[in-house]
């Protein structure tokens, strides 16, 4: 479901952005499916997070949001009001 969002068409744009990426970057995102995962893994109101993926590239890249650190409630914020911004 988040694949068709308005978030993730936005967060195509991620890689065009410098404020995204100094953003990821103060938690470990370097691409925007990181900037997503790290957010969905990290929200107190989130189970589960999904990634799929057909291709062995993205995967890895995928499986390396879970290394490092993820933002707290104040960098969640910056992140919402970042992407309502774009």
């Amino acid at each position: 479901p988040i694949a068709h969002s308005s978030a993730m068409r936005k967060g195509r744009r991620f890689t065009r952005r410098e404020a995204s990426l100094a953003l990821g970057a103060g938690f470990g995102a370097r691409i925007w499916s990181q900037f997503f995962l790290k957010f969905a893994f990290s929200y107190p109101g989130a189970t589960c997070a999904i990634s799929a993926s057909s291709r062995v590239d993205n995967m890895v890249e995928n499986m390396a949001a879970a290394r490092g650190s993820f933002p707290d409630s104040a960098i969640q914020k910056r992140m919402i009001d970042h992407m309502d911004r774009l």
